[in-house]
């Protein structure tokens, strides 16, 4: 009997395409639980130089694309730079930034945002704003360069974290009477831990054959959407709008058997950057379904890729959850009520093993 009061492994899935977000989401949530260990602040500063490099160089490409003439010297300085190098030295950082300041360059930028041929990263502005101090020697990364940081998912990487059941904790993930009888005069006890664990798998097209090794056991699905995707291009087919390829693969896996009973977090990541940068037009381009009066603003657009995704879920019980949230990533305040109803499915999935570890520290405390 005791084997059925045993903690039940806990494991969320983030899935999604590639750059929506969910590497994101996992450094967020280590850093909140205090988990650093899985951040390696020297690899950090070697993406942060590596994001720049990429970032200046496909806005040369767009430049070219679009025919817009940039300054000689230094385009042929910038394209001679090696994109995987972890170094870069203080004059070509002050080159790569006098050529990213220049008028040709923040043309193509914004010509490949309305009318996108380009495999662009989001943060390109933040790398390249910052770049002379990530080339500096004594440059540490701080936790917002960490969470901008484009680091390339390979293969699957699990992170386990553990929350202390206490009385606070029973009241704010367990329904209010049945915590309210567990946690009678025993207001300071820390009765158990629960842990859960969240594995994330690259979303590049060349990583999504490894999403089938991950499908046992899941207590949840989290799938990430960019908002900021009908603004761009794949990498690996830069003739495709990146939305369209989101949509079709949460249609494929979404709806996988194994999927139909269990809650979905759908997660609409990146609204700092769909804020700053939202173009009707573009939207409306991509999505001639997207009718009604013009000038309807952001939120129309937003609450209108809720309905699309949610649209694609075919053969779903009526009782299974879809929760949405829609966030800016590098934020830790948009995460708490994520973070809290991922703590609640994880409170009630082992709602015996609570119970057997609160009657235990009763009986406990009873005999002293």
């Amino acid at each position: 009997m005791a084997e059925a009061h045993a903690q039940k492994q806990v494991k969320v899935l983030l899935l999604g395409a590639g750059e929506t977000g969910k590497s994101t989401i996992l450094k967020q949530l280590a850093l909140q639980y205090g988990k650093r260990e899985h951040i390696d602040l020297t690899l950090f500063k070697s993406w942060l130089i590596r994001n720049a490099t990429i970032s200046i160089q496909q806005l040369l490409s767009a430049a070219e694309h679009f025919e817009i003439q940039c300054d000689e010297e230094l385009s042929t300085l910038v394209s001679a730079l090696e994109p995987d190098a972890a170094k870069m030295s203080t004059e070509e950082a002050t080159a790569v930034y006098e050529l990213w300041s220049s008028e040709p360059i923040q043309r193509a930028l914004d010509a490949n945002r309305k009318q996108p041929t380009q495999w662009v990263l989001d943060q390109t502005p933040y790398y390249l704003n910052n770049l002379q101090t990530f080339v500096a020697d004594d440059f540490v990364p701080t936790d917002e360069d960490v969470l901008k940081a484009r680091t390339l998912t390979m293969g699957i990487k699990t992170v386990e974290f553990s929350d202390k059941v206490d009385p606070a904790y029973l009241m704010s993930y367990m329904p209010l009477e049945q915590a309210t009888s567990l946690i009678t005069q025993q207001e300071d006890r820390v009765f158990a831990e629960l842990k859960w664990m969240l594995i994330d798998v690259g979303g590049q097209r060349n990583e999504r054959r490894k999403w089938l090794h991950c499908l046992d056991d899941v207590l949840c699905l989290m799938w990430t959407v960019g908002l900021v995707e009908y603004q761009q291009v794949l990498y690996e087919e830069p003739d495709r709008v990146r939305i369209l390829e989101s949509l079709d693969l949460f249609s494929k896996w979404a709806n996988n058997k194994q999927f139909q009973h269990m809650p979905i977090m759908l997660i609409f990541t990146k609204l700092d950057l769909f804020e700053a940068t939202y173009d009707e037009e573009r939207f409306r381009e991509v999505f001639p379904r997207f009718t009604g009066p013009k000038n309807t603003g952001q939120n129309a657009a937003v609450r209108f890729l809720v309905k699309e995704f949610k649209s694609r879920l075919e053969f779903r019980p009526q009782s299974s959850q879809v929760l949405t949230y829609t966030l800016d990533t590098t934020d830790p305040n948009d995460f708490e009520d994520m973070l809290h109803a991922l703590r609640a499915l994880v409170a009630r999935h082992n709602a015996d093993f609570i119970k057997k570890a609160v009657s235990t520290a009763a009986r406990t405390a009873a005999k002293r």
